[in-house]
């Protein structure tokens, strides 16, 4: 959420009030104080334009410092050793002078001529790192009614649907279900509005008319805070199946599904579902967390199955996952993920087939991907001045001028080749996703052939790379039990989130839909 008026206020204070400037790309954090202020002005259009303006900004200063690092790499020649007589102490100092030389020209082409206006307060730079901004303007949209660019849900969920009516209309599945998390997005008590017109669309479709009956089941509940967990299910019938039935979870029997039915206030009285939110003592480090799941069972042609939407916990400090292998967090999904598939199973219920999708947050194993990524490289440990604790990681080669591989804090993964995550869909890295393993005698996955799911860029502009505050990682996954793949021959999946400004890949042209076929 916004920080409050008073400690933005402190933290603005040295910013100057207006926007004056010669260049043609303001800095952004001018933009984003006089942004702030408009906020807290209640001036909503205002806010908007210059918050938007100050992440646009930002992210051509991030781009603009990463191609003049890669290009004055080889400019000073850090191999070549000092000519016969002269000092080293003259011939190492020569190169940090031509090194910075470079960069101060190549940010100069970037920046109009006056990069040094760029250089914003460590205070400011930790707010972008961690995305404030997109808190503020979300809440600014909202209030003024007016959403723009990459931020409109209408334009955001109109490539969704456009793609997801491809997917049907290419496989014309009889039975389909689709599984959302953060159903509203991280600013849900602003979002929920526009999750019920997407709902709206979703069911009058005309792509989606030949499909005449429909459950949704949306927890939208958010001001229960014991009970929240921001999933959304969905489930479509072609008119082509003719007997279908689902499981009443309270009578303990099946009954026909009919027509079309929504349920969003509390879903923990529908006897159609079950529905849990993860007890808190599984994960303390966050104050209130929305992660568990909703289960519904379904019986087609005397055949049985449970769908199950599931979201597990993330990864609160990139620091604290890289200190062992596995990774603290990773113990913590294996014991949420453990009491669901005891929930599945258990003696309460006839026990059948069962799928489980969503995001699971499998991350990588972060000290081994390091170890491996940096492997030829140095580290340098930065402590804060008053407790000691370890609060960023640098990794720098042993040669080539100590060019910095890897920094590594909290929320931050900065690695310096976004490629190796891309390249082969990121096959040379399967080797360190090892969550699922040990749910192997449980649970059954096809082969993955995709890149890493998460955590893909909030900016529209920028849907092919990956944001720099997470290793990326497999986190979006389709699971079944052993004997749920001999159930259907060829099985279309689908699973993404609706959330406003948080897309995980939003470019038009590109697939935003995961498939999966036996």
């Amino acid at each position: 959420m916004p920080a409050s008026p008073g400690r933005l206020c402190r933290r603005l204070l040295l910013l100057p009030i207006s926007l004056g400037s010669c260049s043609p790309l303001a800095p952004f954090d001018l933009l984003y104080g006089d942004g702030v202020r408009a906020y807290f002005a209640q001036d909503w259009p205002r806010a908007a334009e210059l918050l938007q303006r100050s992440l646009h900004s930002y992210a051509h200063l991030q781009d603009a410092r990463r191609q003049c690092q890669r290009g004055c790499q080889p400019e000073a020649g850090w191999a070549a050793r000092p000519p016969l007589g002269q000092p080293w102490e003259t011939g190492f100092f020569d190169r940090v002078l031509q090194r910075a030389e470079c960069l101060e020209e190549c940010l100069g082409r970037h920046l109009d001529g006056q990069p040094s206006l760029h250089c914003a307060a460590a205070e400011i730079q930790q707010d972008f790192e961690e995305r404030e901004p997109y808190n503020y303007l979300q809440v600014a949209f909202f209030k003024s009614n007016s959403f723009h660019f990459t931020f409109q849900p209408e334009n955001l969920q109109k490539n969704w649907l456009r793609e997801f009516y491809q997917v049907v209309h290419s496989h014309k599945p009889q039975f389909m279900a689709l599984h959302c998390q953060e159903f509203g997005g991280k600013n849900y008590e602003a979002s929920m509005s526009h999750v019920d017109k997407f709902v709206k669309e979703l069911l009058s479709s005309d792509a989606m008319k030949e499909y005449n009956r429909a459950r949704v089941y949306l927890d939208e509940n958010y001001k229960s805070q014991e009970h929240f967990t921001a999933l959304g299910s969905f489930y479509f019938l072609h008119e082509s199946l003719k007997n279908i039935f689902q499981f009443d979870f309270k009578a303990k029997k099946y009954k026909k599904v009919t027509g079309k039915e929504i349920y969003s206030d509390t879903l923990e009285s529908t006897p159609m579902l079950e529905k849990e939110k993860f007890p808190q003592d599984y994960f303390p480090e966050c104050k209130w967390s929305r992660k568990g799941f909703i289960r519904t069972r379904w019986c087609i042609a005397d055949c049985a199955f449970d769908l199950v939407n599931i979201h597990l916990f993330h990864d609160a400090s990139n620091l604290v996952a890289w200190e062992t292998s596995p990774s603290v967090y990773s113990g913590i999904r294996h014991k949420a993920l453990g009491y669901v598939l005891d929930r599945i199973i258990d003696q309460r219920f006839e026990r059948v087939s069962y799928f489980v999708f969503g995001d699971f947050n499998f991350r990588l194993d972060a000290k081994s991907v390091v170890e491996t990524l940096c492997a030829k490289a140095t580290m340098q440990t930065v402590r804060a001045a008053d407790t000691n604790e370890v609060v960023k990681l640098i990794f720098r080669e042993s040669d080539n001028d100590r060019k910095v591989m890897l920094q590594l804090e909290k929320k931050l993964f900065d690695y310096f080749n976004q490629d190796v995550f891309r390249d082969n869909n990121g096959t040379a890295l399967l080797e360190f996703d090892k969550e699922l393993s040990v749910f192997k005698d449980k649970l059954y996955e096809l082969d993955i052939s995709f890149p890493p799911s998460y955590p893909y860029s909030e900016d529209c502009s920028q849907g092919m790379q990956y944001m720099n505050t997470r290793c990326p990682a497999w986190c979006d996954r389709i699971l079944m039990s052993h004997s749920a793949k001999e159930l259907i021959l060829k099985p279309v999946f689908l699973s993404f989130r609706i959330a406003t400004g948080a897309g995980k890949r939003c470019l038009q042209n590109e697939k935003i839909f995961r498939e999966s076929s036996l």
